[in-house]
């Protein structure tokens, strides 16, 4: 069997100087003191082993500590883009008010007006009141009232100037127009326009247009439908593109007036509804004389319909009214004698009543 050396060479001499270095060298230390050394090493190790291992758990530990603080920094984040997103919907909302305002303001402008005229006031119906010194117990014509006023006009005393509530009355109608008084308008009416959008809308350009193949006034039972702007491109042509802007502060009990061939008309309110594009049924006679308003609301777009009806009044007179004459018979051919409209059909008015107004 080989023998180890240890280092220093094989005499005991050597073996003494290279185990028992120091005071008390190897040979000297006993069993218990070889125990113990081997004791504390051991317990060094210990120690050691449980550094590491609290060491790793630290690792371990930190990220699910430090946890809090990344929400806290994804927080803002997550904040920052709420702000983002509601700061381009504001823009967007302000953009939009804009462009609406700036392209409706004629009609905006209408309705401030009107706010401002009828500030304090009582909202009451509106009236046509009728000279007393004009006869309103047979039919009123114009040049009734016109000579009327020449004949005996009232004086009015300087220091008392009258101040009525509206500018417009029965007085300032003229032949073909409409008036209406508790808006303070008196427009134009272009009669039998054909459904033709661009004829129409020609048209409006002058005042309002009265549907070709509805009623007249001077027929009985029937719907004088007529259509005016809400609003329209404030730099179009024409200055009528807000007559109707204010057309929902009508009320039952309103009254307005229209002439037609010398003759007055006078109408009371007795209805305000809005209805959809496709309810042509709005253009139907009905079993009494009525005038039919219409406008697109909300304005400045053309989602709905606004249709203010109104029943014509009529004189205290009874006048004679011819005996009808008899209906005819299948085999005989009707002859209308009322207006007919030019190639008028349900699909021509459902094509007409989307107008931009």
């Amino acid at each position: 069997m080989n023998n180890i050396q240890p280092p220093g060479g094989g005499n005991k001499q050597s073996i003494d100087q290279t185990w028992g270095s120091g005071d008390v060298g190897l040979k000297n230390k006993s069993n218990s003191d070889i125990s113990q050394d081997i004791s504390n090493f051991q317990s060094q190790k210990d120690k050691k082993a449980v550094d590491i291992y609290k060491s790793e758990q630290e690792k371990i530990q930190k990220p699910a500590e430090e946890l809090p603080a990344q929400q806290e920094i994804q927080s803002p984040q997550k904040t920052s883009l709420l702000i983002s997103i509601l700061k381009a919907i504001g823009i967007f909302a302000g953009v939009f008010v804009f462009v609406y305002l700036f392209l409706t303001f004629p009609a905006q402008y209408e309705k401030i007006k009107y706010w401002l005229n009828h500030l304090g006031k009582k909202d009451e119906p509106q009236t046509i009141e009728i000279p007393e010194n004009i006869d309103n117990s047979s039919d009123l014509f114009l040049s009734t009232i016109k000579s009327a006023l020449e004949t005996d006009k009232p004086i009015i005393p300087e220091s008392e100037p009258a101040k009525p509530d509206y500018s417009i009355d029965i007085t300032d109608l003229e032949n073909n127009h409409l008036i209406i008084p508790k808006l303070d308008k008196k427009v134009p009416i272009i009669w039998n326009s054909p459904p033709d959008e661009d004829v129409m809308m020609k048209n409006l350009q002058n005042g309002i247009v009265h549907y070709n193949g509805t009623g007249l006034p001077n027929e009985s039972d029937s719907n004088v439908f007529m259509s005016g702007h809400s609003s329209y491109y404030w730099w179009d042509k024409g200055n009528y593109k807000t007559v109707f802007a204010n057309l929902n502060q009508l009320d039952v009990g309103d009254e307005v007036a229209l002439a037609y061939e010398d003759k007055v008309y006078i109408y009371r309110v007795y209805e305000k509804l809005e209805v959809k594009p496709k309810q042509v049924d709005v253009l139907d006679s009905v079993d009494r004389p009525i005038v039919s308003l219409m406008t697109c609301v909300p304005v400045g777009t053309n989602l709905r319909r606004l249709i203010v009806r109104a029943e014509r009044i009529e004189s205290d007179a009874k006048t004679e009214k011819p005996e009808p004459e008899p209906s005819p018979t299948v085999t005989e051919t009707a002859t209308p004698t009322q207006i007919e409209p030019s190639g008028l059909n349900p699909l021509d008015i459902i094509n007409l009543l989307p107008w931009r107004w």
